[in-house]
């Protein structure tokens, strides 16, 4: 037999593993909504998080256009909420692909005040929202988008 080292986790883990077997998921985990945040600014993707998190939903995070394809594909979010600006492609672009693939998806676009954008936006299927926001108007646009799960 070889002789293992153990860790810290190794005692930890002999301690709580009875106890997280009967762990069950709470209703609240249940209902949480996935978010997906494509943002290359990490101080956008940061706030939105924080916002989002606030709300109950569980966002996970890409910074790129690239990154977030896959994501997109291997499990559609409840909510995508993505950066105008990601490098070669724009936000705008995810939008149209959650348009066409993902129909139930909703998609809020975030990026400086414009008009021509706001109406692409609308084209496909998605909110655009004018950046910098505050907390209080990303959460009303949100909920608006978002039935109630209860």
């Amino acid at each position: 037999m070889k002789n293992r080292v153990e860790t810290p986790l190794h005692g930890i883990l002999r301690i709580w593993w009875p106890w997280l077997l009967t762990c069950t998921p709470t209703q609240q985990m249940l209902e949480a909504r996935r978010a997906l945040v494509v943002a290359s600014d990490p101080a956008v993707a940061e706030r939105l998080v924080a916002w989002l998190s606030a709300e109950g939903h569980l966002p996970e995070v890409c910074a790129s256009f690239s990154e977030a394809k896959p994501a997109l594909d291997a499990r559609p979010p409840d909510l995508l909420v993505t950066e105008l600006k990601l490098g070669a492609y724009n936000g705008l672009h995810l939008a149209l692909r959650m348009k066409y693939r993902q129909p139930g998806v909703r998609t809020i676009v975030v990026g400086e005040a414009d008009r021509l954008f706001e109406r692409e936006a609308q084209r496909h299927a998605a909110t655009y929202a004018a950046w910098p926001m505050e907390n209080d108007q990303f959460v009303r646009m949100m909920r608006a988008m978002l039935p109630d799960p209860r």
